[in-house]
């Protein structure tokens, strides 16, 4: 009798994590079907900057998160290339990105 009850308790008190686990585990492996066309109609504009040599390319970019990692860029719209010659080079690419980010911003609304 005393065996039994250990097994009900430790069935209660298994069975509610176990429950939320399953309930809120993220699918794994790639987007396909369904799964990716919600990913899609999630898929927000952002501002990204990235370094080619020794210049930088402000951009913005819709972009989907892969299984390894990665991202994988649906769009991307360049805003603006800065360089090393710039004469205040950090001012150029902080006025970039903020241009990027704004853009951005706009995209996502126009996009609803």
């Amino acid at each position: 009798m005393r065996a039994l009850l250990e097994v009900l308790v430790a069935l209660v008190a298994v069975t509610p994590v176990a429950a939320y686990l399953l309930l809120t585990r993220r699918p794994s492996g790639p987007l396909t079907g369904r799964r990716r066309a919600q990913a899609l109609a999630r898929c927000r504009w952002e501002a990204a900057h990235v370094t080619a040599g020794e210049r930088t390319v402000v951009l913005v970019r819709r972009a989907l998160p892969t299984a390894d990692g990665g991202l994988e860029v649906l769009e991307s719209r360049q805003v603006a290339v800065v360089g090393p010659d710039e004469v205040d080079y950090s001012a150029a690419l902080s006025a970039a990105v903020l241009e990027a980010r704004v853009r951005a911003d706009v995209l996502n609304t126009l996009q609803g």
